[in-house]
Parts: C-alpha cells; sequence; structure tokens
C-alpha cells in the first residue's frame, strides 16, 4: 500500500466513524468517538511524511472529513439542547 492509499484508507476510517456515530446519536444513543482524535492524528502525520504538495489529491476527502466533524458537532450540540429542554421525572 502506497503512503497515499494508506492517508486515504485513514480518511475513509474517520468519515465512516463520523458517519457511523452521527446515525447512532440521531436514534438516540450515546457514542463515544474517542479513536477518531488517533485517526486524524495519524492522517496529519503520514500528509506530513507524504509531504503536503503531494497530498493536493486528498483535499476533497479533508474537506469531507472536515464538513463531517461540523455535522457531527450540530447533532452534538441539538442533542444536548433537546437534553436540556426535556423535563425530569
Amino acid at each position: 500500500m502506497t503512503q497515499m492509499q494508506h492517508i486515504q484508507t485513514e480518511l475513509n476510517k474517520a468519515n465512516a466513524l463520523l458517519n457511523a456515530a452521527i446515525e447512532l446519536i440521531n436514534s438516540g444513543r450515546i457514542v463515544s468517538i474517542a479513536s477518531l482524535s488517533d485517526i486524524v492524528n495519524n492522517i496529519c502525520r503520514l500528509i506530513k511524511e507524504e509531504g503536503y504538495a503531494r497530498c493536493q489529491a486528498v483535499e476533497p476527502l479533508l474537506i469531507r472529513l472536515s464538513d463531517q466533524m461540523d455535522q457531527f458537532r450540530l447533532v452534538m450540540e441539538n442533542q444536548l439542547k433537546n437534553d436540556d429542554e426535556s423535563p425530569l421525572y
């Protein structure tokens, strides 16, 4: 596996993790995305090793990951807002 393929695999793992987390939260489940930090750190390390100029091809995947993170944040904020508005019994 080339370095670029490895980067793409890691990006796909991060996106899959966020997609699954969003779906689970939307269905009322509690999730942990603790492993996301390790995946993102690995992506950053791999890109730095490969060289930023050579990684232009993965820019769309990086943008997609950033968008996924934003979407996850919004889902979490909405869940917290809904929890705050729910009456305690």
